[in-house]
């Protein structure tokens, strides 16, 4: 099993480009990259870790995602992580707090 997973940044090796992650199947061995075509996959074997994200990048591209109005395999596999792992967006400092809405 890979530790590949949303938002982390991967090497695709056959064609050497490197992109971010949108979603992994690991039922399947698929991984689904930001960017255009959206929705496109490749071999998650032909891929490679290049840096892992945070929880906070995770769960900011998990939200983002979650709010597209397709059908795509990402969107409805973050709105369900979204819903099942209760990710939220953070809270935002007030005027009244000293911090700019």
């Amino acid at each position: 099993m890979s530790d590949i997973d949303v938002a982390d940044q991967v090497h695709h090796g056959p064609s050497d480009e490197d992109w971010i992650v949108a979603a992994v199947d690991q039922n399947q061995g698929r991984l689904f990259w930001c960017g255009w075509p959206f929705g496109g996959s490749v071999e998650l074997s032909d891929c490679t870790l290049v840096t892992k994200a945070t929880k906070e990048q995770r769960d900011k591209l998990l939200l983002d995602l979650a709010r597209h109005a397709g059908d795509e395999w990402p969107v409805l596999v973050a709105r369900e992580r979204v819903s099942r792992e209760r990710i939220r967006e953070p809270e935002r400092l007030s005027d009244e707090a000293g911090g700019k809405p």
